[in-house]
């Protein structure tokens, strides 16, 4: 009976679902291509490019809005129990609303993991596109690609500090670079030069009228060169270039390299750090938000489908306040990146746990 019970539930919830997300999908889809059209209109490109704009985002749109369609299949599906007395009928067969419970946990971990890989191959591909229609027709709104980036400032290791005045990522050169030499915390060697340019085949920075200031027993010592190709940088053209991409633009795997290299390189990476984080986080707001659908049905027997809908509706407005919320406070470092990112899911997955044991009693 248990395995007829959990094959029920399932083909119950994942037809809800799959009705939930075409709904979502559709009304995303509309308002996505309208809003679209009219960034089309106001540039240079073809009317079809709007179609084509708005298809690369319905992974996107799929993604952000399966929370939500998940939510209202488990009330949904709940509440269609309740609504037809099967509710009572399993429980006097001796299987607790416990029991129940289990079935929706197997489809929130699935579901959950599902969403993280969808989201960081399939959305990260259209994602990519997309920007690069965007900036290719210069759409209002989009971010196009910086030629030059100024006031670059970073710290390797301990002891070496290095500032790029301005970097021009098609020539792969930065201008005014200015390299300082700690030791115990006193200067002790600096390095001007005009211009350091990569190189490919030797995949390095090759130095250009170079000045070196060496600073000792309150002597100064000069020496210049015309080339010095023997200063190791871990940063890389790649690196910068990876830098002035959007976060939607790099996958996890992506992100986590990127995040581990400015941190090496001395540079605050809390946001993008955040934006890391954030993307499992989101995945596993799959897996709270089924378990709260549990209470949100069998706790107002009498309150009908469509009430527990708008609930469904509401606490995912709620939910979604709660995730920013706790965002916002890791980005201006009054929580923990990985604090800030999961306080909605604790809070939320804290709250169905005390629901479901209440709706219990």
């Amino acid at each position: 009976m248990i395995k007829k019970l959990d094959s029920y539930i399932f083909t119950k919830f994942l037809t809800t679902l799959v009705m939930t997300s075409a709904a979502f999908l559709v009304i995303f889809f509309i308002v996505d291509l309208v809003e679209n059209l009219r960034k089309i209109l106001d540039s240079d490109a073809p009317a079809s490019t709007a179609a084509i704009f708005s298809l690369l985002n319905l992974p996107w749109l799929f993604n952000i809005s399966l929370p939500i369609a998940v939510l209202l299949a488990s009330v949904i599906t709940f509440a269609t129990l309740v609504k037809h007395n099967e509710l009572v009928s399993i429980k006097s067969a001796g299987v607790s609303l416990y029991r129940l419970v289990v079935p929706m946990i197997i489809l929130g971990l699935v579901i959950s993991i599902f969403s993280f890989y969808f989201g960081e191959i399939v959305v990260i591909k259209s994602s990519r596109k997309r920007f690069d229609i965007a900036r290719k027709y210069s759409l209002k709104g989009a971010k196009r690609v910086a030629l030059r980036k100024f006031n670059i400032n970073f710290q390797e290791g301990k002891n070496r500090n290095i500032s790029i005045g301005v970097y021009k990522f098609r020539d792969m050169k930065g201008e005014r670079v200015n390299i300082q030499y700690f030791k115990n915390e006193s200067l002790f060697q600096r390095l001007d030069a005009a211009e350091m340019i990569w190189n490919e085949e030797k995949s390095k920075w090759i130095f250009k009228n170079v000045i070196l200031r060496r600073f000792d027993d309150e002597k100064e010592l000069v020496f210049t060169s015309d080339i010095v190709d023997t200063i190791n940088i871990r940063l890389t053209p790649a690196g910068l270039k990876v830098e002035n991409r959007k976060p939607e633009e790099m996958s996890y795997w992506e992100l986590e390299t990127f995040v581990k290299n400015l941190e090496a390189n001395g540079i605050d990476a809390r946001n993008w750090r955040i934006n890391h984080l954030f993307k499992i986080s989101l995945s596993f707001t799959n897996f709270v938000i089924i378990l709260i659908g549990i209470p949100m049905a069998v706790g107002r027997v009498n309150s009908g489908i469509a009430f527990g809908v708008g609930m469904a509706l509401l606490t995912s407005f709620i939910f979604y306040g709660f995730i920013k919320f706790g965002q916002t406070l890791a980005k201006q470092g009054i929580l923990e990146p990985v604090v800030g990112v999961w306080l909605g899911n604790g809070i939320f997955l804290i709250l169905s746990i005390a629901l479901i044991i209440k709706s219990r009693k």
